[in-house]
């Protein structure tokens, strides 16, 4: 099955399931076990939503899945805490808003469209002790199977309302076949609850607390799951949270990731005097929200006469929960940037400053970014074109450049509605430090566009040329130093700092090739290239990465006509040679064959000035003329000119016509020689030699002012620059020129200023 159907089959059998809302026939402990291909030990089913909430299917696997099943129902309808020792399969009931991003991924394979109010299915695994994730292929197929093997067995009237009684036998339904229409049939098995209850802990011996004085007070203890993950490790994160009741006073607040145990160590810490308040001894009465916990404290509390209880709605503790949501939705981040902010600016000519300065804003806005939730799927959708796309480039291990360009147009251009602010807008609106918003406000004044690279200074720096706008800048950056390419584009923000000047990517490199049919597909998507317009459609940039892999997938641009736009065909014309002297002296005779003296061969040239076409050098080469033995050889490399060669050739004295071969472009690609036998000897660089490459380099862009170009609707770029759309035409089309390929010694550029200044082109701001 391929993946898109087995995501789409299982999302349609989860809205399946819950519309025959069979929490109105099952109660939570008319529960079953599941047997699915793949599945070592059989899950254990509970349908979800007699609450009025949370409807869906819990699917607990593992050797301990029964016992945790039972825990769950035992326990208070007020403790909503899970069990680190629970692993489960799981699908619940929700709006499309309020899916975590794995579940909006799932959607996604599964091709689901919803809006933000739309109830979807979201799909999760929970791994022993571990955070919430996406199911895997082989986990969604044992998904599937379960949720048609259910109905399936409902409507065979194989199960029916049974509690569940461990030690008894149990309704098992065994599932197997095709997961589309699969097998089912139902078998009474006996399961143990034996080793994974709560009350396991009660075993363990926590740090002697005999001897410690007695405090007058009640301490509220809670190991709440907090909604924040490490980085590299997926471990369930919780907090050992004590508070004093009465005076709200935060005794504990430590992060753990070693469960309800270290937990327990933490807390007896803190009766030995480890605490906020540094107050040594054992409270006269503790209040614990966690059963785990509490099952692991009494025994030890008990015999010293501490009233212990368990309590798993302890309102204050709620609050101080409610009041720590900054730091449980991802502020750490923000907190190790208040210590190391300053509100002094760095002096103009201290890079070091201006870059730490450029990262801790950027930390800072990530921070902001997590405490929001994310990215939302609008907003990936809208940058990257299509969700697909956004999460294949988002989730490349291998390539995270389109995840920090992508980073920079959320942050700096994203609105979730017309009239919202964009979280650049509302972090200035706020406190920053001075050299923060200093730096924030001069990256939102930069004007978005596209940037081509000049010079490049490995390990330190490149020189920039504005592609849309004019304009030069050194933009100091040493990653982008070590990986450019001169003649490589870039769009892009480029903002000063001090005395140097700072990059905010908004869109993939653009080769010599590349760029300037990618600024005509932005003008096709609707960019107007001026500075309101690039603004204004910032986020066209980021689907250059879509139209980027389609150019590459239909594979190199082939050179397909002659200078004349001839189609490539390379004939060879074959004449009997009768009289070689007479042919010779006529043919050399004629004003358009020049004799090449090394290698006996006469070139039929086109001189600039008598016909269009020539661009490079003082004369188009139209073909060759060769005589081997009795014969006369001419090549050239179009139908039209061989034509044309005929009209004069067939009429020279001392020769006769005698035959044609031809050969399209792939012929000759396919017998081109090895690339051994294609190197020619170096011709060695003279100062003369490279002061006349120089110069004919020069009359050639030159004289490109006045030269009719198809791509100009065959007009002139002097003619073109008559209009407004022309002059911007023109101006990027000479910035974009790529370097021309010579000799390393003649170091050859394009004369870009001094073609613009002829033109009277000024920067198109």
């Amino acid at each position: 099955m391929l993946e898109s159907r087995l995501y789409r089959e299982t999302v349609a059998a989860a809205e399946a399931f819950h519309a025959r809302k069979l929490w109105r026939e099952f109660a939570n402990d008319d529960s079953f076990a599941v047997a699915v291909p793949g599945e070592e030990h059989p899950l254990f089913a509970s349908i979800m939503g007699q609450a009025g909430e949370e409807f869906g299917l819990l699917l607990l696997r593992g050797p301990e899945a029964l016992a945790c099943l039972m825990d769950l129902l035992d326990r208070d309808p007020q403790d909503r805490d899970l069990s680190d020792k629970a692993a489960f399969l799981s699908f619940s009931m929700g709006r499309y808003d309020e899916t975590p991003p794995f579940g909006r991924s799932f959607l996604a394979k599964a091709r689901f469209v919803g809006r933000g109010s739309s109830i979807v299915p979201c799909f999760m695994v929970v791994d022993a002790g571990r955070q919430p994730r996406a199911p895997s292929r082989g986990e969604v197929e044992k998904l599937l199977y379960a949720l048609k093997g259910i109905l399936k067995a409902i409507d065979a009237g194989m199960l029916t309302r049974a509690p569940l009684r461990p030690g008894k036998e149990t309704p098992t339904l065994v599932i197997g076949g095709d997961p589309l229409d699969p097998e089912v049939s139902m078998e009474f098995r006996r399961f143990s609850a034996t080793g994974a209850r709560t009350g396991a802990l009660s075993a363990m011996s926590p740090r002697d607390l005999s001897g410690l004085p007695r405090l007058p007070a009640c301490w509220l203890i809670g190991c709440p799951i907090l909604p924040v993950s490490i980085a590299n490790d997926d471990r369930t994160v919780r907090m050992a949270l004590v508070v004093e009741d009465g005076s709200g006073l935060i005794l504990v607040g430590d992060p753990v990731q070693g469960g309800v145990p270290e937990a327990l160590e933490r807390i007896c810490d803190a009766f030995h005097g480890e605490n906020t308040q540094k107050t040594r001894g054992i409270p006269e009465e503790v209040l614990v929200a966690n059963r785990e916990l509490f099952n692991a404290l009494w025994p030890v509390l008990d015999p010293l006469g501490v009233q212990c209880r368990y309590e798993p709605a302890l309102p204050l503790l709620d609050q101080v929960l409610h009041s720590l949501g900054e730091w449980c939705d991802g502020s750490e981040a923000e907190a190790e940037l208040a210590c190391e902010e300053s509100d002094a600016v760095p002096a103009a000519d201290h890079l070091e400053g201006w870059k730490s300065c450029d990262s801790r804003l950027c930390r800072r806005a990530q921070a902001r970014l997590a405490r929001q939730g994310g990215a939302p799927d609008r907003a990936i959708s809208r940058y990257f074109g299509d969700i697909e796309t956004g999460e294949a480039l988002l989730q490349d291990a291998e390539d995270v450049f389109p995840c920090m360009c992508f980073f920079e147009w959320l942050w700096l251009d994203y609105r979730a509605t017309k009239k919202s602010m964009t979280l650049a807008e509302t972090m200035l609106a706020g406190p920053l430090p001075r050299a923060e918003r200093l730096l924030l406000e001069t990256r939102l004044k930069a004007i978005p566009s596209v940037f081509k690279v000049q010079s490049i200074q490995k390990g330190a720096s490149l020189g920039l040329l504005d592609v849309l706008f004019g304009g030069e800048a050194t933009l100091h950056d040493k990653a982008l130093s070590e990986s450019a390419v001169e003649d490589m584009s870039f769009p892009a923000r480029v903002f000063p700092a001090g005395d140097f000047h700072f990059a905010s990517p908004l869109g993939p490199p653009l080769s010599a090739l590349d760029v300037d049919a990618a600024i005509d597909w932005l003008e096709y998507c609707g960019m107007k290239l001026t500075s309101q317009g690039t603004r204004a459609k910032a986020h066209v940039f980021g689907r250059l990465w879509d139209w980027m892999e389609e150019r590459r997938a239909e594979g190199p641009p082939q050179i397909a006509a002659n200078m004349d736009g001839e189609k490539l065909c390379f004939c060879t014309a074959t004449y009997a040679a009768r009289d070689e002297d007479t042919a010779r002296s006529a043919i050399a005779a004629r004003e358009d064959i020049e004799w090449d003296e090394d290698d006996d061969t006469y070139v039929w040239e086109r001189q600039k000035g008598r016909e269009p076409g020539a661009l490079i050098g003082d004369s188009l080469t139209l073909g060759t003329l060769r005589f081997l033995g009795d014969e006369l050889l001419l090549e050239v490399n179009s139908v039209e000119r061989l034509k044309r060669a005929r009209t004069w050739l067939d009429h020279i004295p001392g020769i006769a016509f005698h035959t044609v071969r031809s050969r399209s472009l792939e012929d000759a690609l396919r017998a081109a020689p090895p690339p051994d036998d294609q190197i020619r000897k170096e011709v060695p660089m003279t100062p003369e030699l490279v002061a006349h490459i120089r110069d004919m380099m020069h009359q050639h862009y030159i004289q490109w002012l006045d030269t009719p170009l198809p791509i100009l609707g065959g007009k002139t770029p002097r003619e073109a620059c008559a209009t407004t759309e022309g002059k911007q035409r023109v101006a990027r089309i000479i910035r974009t020129m790529p370097k021309p390929m010579g000799p390393a010694d003649a170091d050859v550029d394009v004369p870009r200023q001094e073609m613009l200044k002829a033109l009277g082109l000024e920067d198109t701001r």
